[in-house]
């Protein structure tokens, strides 16, 4: 909720939340590896790189496992 009555429309509700939340959880993980990608002093390199990637995809195919599952929110 908030303060500034104008804004009341914008104010998030119970299952938007949620929404948000998973969002996040599946965001996490690109943060991460966007963040060690680009930390790297000097280049990248494939083997990273590849590592990196195969992370990410199976975090989406775990994603897709989890949202497939009735009890979880269908519109996120």
């Amino acid at each position: 909720m908030t303060a500034n009555g104008d804004l009341k429309d914008y104010a998030l509700e119970g299952d938007e939340w949620d929404r948000v939340e998973h969002m996040c959880k599946l965001l996490e993980p690109f943060e991460h590896a966007t963040r060690m990608l680009s930390a790297s002093k000097s280049h990248t390199t494939v083997n990273m790189t590849i590592l990196s990637y195969n992370r990410l995809i199976d975090k989406l195919e775990d994603f897709a496992d989890i949202k497939l599952n009735p009890t979880c929110p269908q519109d996120l």
